[in-house]
C-alpha cells in the first residue's frame, strides 16, 4: 500500500524522447529506437495506426497480449500513450539484435562445444518464452530467428 505522499509514475509522451533510429515500417506501423530523456534509457516505440475500427482492435489486442505475457523470456511492454492518430507502445530495448544475426555473426565462428552450449541455452529460453505465451492462450504465429531478440545480457 502506498503512502499518501507517493505519486503515480507520470505517463510517457512523445516529447519525452529523442529519436535514435527507425528499425522498420509497414502497414502495421513504425518501430523506432528512442532515448527516454528523463531516464536516459533506450526504449523501442512501436507506433500503431489507431484511426480505423479494425486497427483499434488490432492495437488493443496487442497491448492486452503484451500485458499478459510479461516474463524474463518475452519483450515487455513498459507503457502506452497516444500520439496524434497513433497508439505508441513503449517496449524494452534489446540491444543484442536478433537471433539470426547472432548466429550469422558470432555463433557460427565458435568452437563446436561452445556452439552446442549456446544452442542449449537459447533453446531453453525459447521454450520458456513459448511456454509463457501458451499458458496465456497466446500462439506466436511467426516464430523464427529474426523475431527472437537478444537483451543486453545476451539472453533471449
Amino acid at each position: 500500500m502506498s503512502s499518501g505522499g507517493e505519486k503515480p509514475p507520470l505517463k510517457r509522451k512523445w516529447s519525452d524522447y529523442d529519436f535514435v533510429e527507425e528499425l522498420s515500417s509497414g502497414a502495421f506501423g513504425r518501430i523506432y529506437v528512442m532515448k527516454h530523456l528523463p531516464s536516459g534509457e533506450l526504449e523501442v516505440i512501436k507506433s500503431l495506426p489507431y484511426k480505423k475500427e479494425d486497427k483499434i482492435q488490432i492495437a488493443d489486442e496487442e497491448v492486452n497480449m503484451l500485458n499478459q505475457a510479461k516474463s524474463p523470456y518475452t519483450v515487455n511492454l513498459i507503457d502506452t500513450f497516444p500520439q496524434q492518430l497513433d497508439l505508441c507502445l513503449v517496449l524494452e530495448y534489446c540491444p543484442g539484435g536478433n537471433l539470426r544475426d547472432m548466429i550469422d555473426k558470432n555463433i557460427k565462428k565458435m568452437p563446436i562445444k561452445d556452439r552446442k552450449m549456446k544452442g542449449y541455452r537459447y533453446g531453453y529460453q525459447i521454450l520458456m518464452g513459448t511456454n509463457v505465451l501458451h499458458s496465456k492462450g497466446i500462439i506466436h504465429r511467426d516464430l523464427k530467428p529474426e523475431n527472437i531478440l537478444i537483451d543486453k545480457y545476451g539472453n533471449i
